[in-house]
C-alpha cells in the first residue's frame, strides 16, 4: 500500500497563508496515511468499525451536518477518526469555488462534494482507476486512493475518465479519540463495509436510502468509552440531541466554505450572543445551528457569493455560568 510523510501543498497564493495551509495539511496528511498504515492488517482480519467502513446515520440523528450522511472512514486508530462524507454532493463546479484551480481542472464535469464541517476551505480528492497509480497516498479501500495535493490533479486528470473515477470533497468529519465508538454504541450510527462502487456511486444522494436499511452492520469494537459529558468536537456529536437549542458557554465552530479568515470558533456569552466577522453581533440563545447556518448566510451574502456556510456546536457548556475567557 503506498504511504508518503511528504508535506502538502495549497494552491492558495498569499505567502503567508500558504505556509500555514501547508503546514496544517502536512500534518493531516501524516496522520491519515500512518493511521490508514497501521489498521489496515486488522481490518482486513475482521469486520470493525476502521478505515474503509461507511458510517451511515441514524434517522434520529438531526445535526445538519450529519442528517442522512454517508461518512467514508480514512483513518481509525487510538487517537480518534478522520472521515469524509460521500452523499452530499453540491451544484457547484469545483473551479467556480476553487478560482486558482481552474485551468488545472479545464472540462472536468463533476461536482463539489460537501465533505465535512471542519476545513471546508481544503481539498481531499478520492481516486480510483488508472489515475489511482499516480497517488502517493493510502488506498482506503477496494482500490479506491486518498490525496490531497493539488499539485498532483494534473496527472490525475490526465487518466481519470470523470467523476466515476475522481472527486473533490470540500472538508472532513473528525472525533476524538473514543468519541465515535461511543456513537456508534449509543446508536448514532450504523456501521457497514464500502466499497469502490459505493464510494463512487453514480446517485450519491439516494445512498442514504439505499444504505439505511442494509443488514450487514458491524459495530465498534470493546475499546469504546463511556459517553462523553460534553463534546470535544463538532462532527456528530451524540450529546447534540436533535433540535438543541443553543445556550450560554457553548462553543461554535463556524466556517465558510473557501473563506479561511471566516473560520472561527465562537464562545456564546452569558447574555446569549456572539460575534462574527461581517455578519456582526447576533443572538444565539435558544436557535439551533441551523438556524444559525441560515441567519449567518443572510448577513454574509452582502460581502461573499453564495456563502456555503457551516456551524456546529464544538462544546456543550449550557446554563453554566463563564467569564471571558481564550480560545484556543
Amino acid at each position: 500500500m503506498p504511504s508518503t510523510r511528504t508535506a502538502l501543498r495549497t494552491s492558495r497564493t498569499d505567502a503567508s497563508t500558504n505556509g500555514l495551509a501547508r503546514f496544517r495539511l502536512a500534518v493531516l496528511w501524516r496522520i491519515l496515511v500512518a493511521g490508514a498504515a497501521l489498521a489496515i492488517g486488522a481490518f482486513a482480519g475482521a469486520q470493525e468499525l476502521g478505515n474503509g467502513s461507511l458510517l451511515i446515520a441514524s434517522p434520529e440523528l438531526a445535526d445538519p451536518n450529519f442528517s442522512h450522511s454517508v461518512v467514508l472512514l480514512l483513518r481509525r486508530d487510538d487517537n480518534g477518526a478522520i472521515g469524509v462524507v460521500i452523499n452530499r454532493v453540491t451544484s457547484l463546479a469545483p473551479a467556480k469555488v476553487f478560482p486558482d484551480l481552474a485551468n488545472t481542472l479545464g472540462n472536468y464535469a463533476g461536482k463539489l462534494y460537501r465533505g465535512g464541517p471542519l476545513a471546508p476551505s481544503r481539498l481531499l480528492f478520492l481516486v480510483r482507476g488508472l489515475a489511482a497509480a499516480t497517488v502517493n497516498g493510502p488506498e482506503i479501500v477496494d482500490k479506491v486512493f486518498l490525496a490531497a495535493d493539488p499539485d498532483s490533479l494534473p496527472e490525475i486528470l490526465r487518466l481519470a475518465t470523470g467523476p466515476d473515477e475522481f472527486r473533490m470533497f470540500a472538508g472532513h468529519a473528525e472525533w476524538t479519540a473514543g468519541q465515535l465508538e461511543s456513537e456508534v454504541k449509543h446508536g448514532a450510527w450504523r456501521v457497514v463495509p464500502a466499497s469502490a462502487d459505493i464510494v463512487f456511486s453514480d446517485k450519491p444522494t439516494k445512498l442514504w436510502e439505499q444504505l439505511a436499511t442494509r443488514g450487514d452492520q458491524v459495530t465498534a469494537d470493546d475499546r469504546s468509552a463511556p459517553p462523553p459529558a460534553r463534546n470535544k468536537s463538532a462532527p456528530g456529536a451524540v450529546s447534540a440531541t436533535p433540535g438543541y437549542p443553543i445556550q450560554p458557554g457553548d462553543v461554535l465552530q463556524i466556517s465558510v466554505l473557501h473563506e479561511e479568515e471566516l473560520e472561527r470558533e465562537v464562545l456564546v456569552r452569558p447574555d446569549g450572543g456572539f460575534s462574527f466577522p461581517l455578519a456582526g453581533d447576533m443572538t444565539a440563545l435558544g436557535k439551533t445551528v441551523k438556524d444559525l447556518r441560515k441567519e449567518i448566510s443572510d448577513r454574509l451574502i452582502r460581502f461573499v457569493r453564495d456563502p456555503l456556510v457551516t456551524v456546529a456546536v464544538k462544546e456543550m457548556n449550557g446554563n453554566k455560568v463563564y467569564g471571558a475567557r481564550p480560545l484556543d
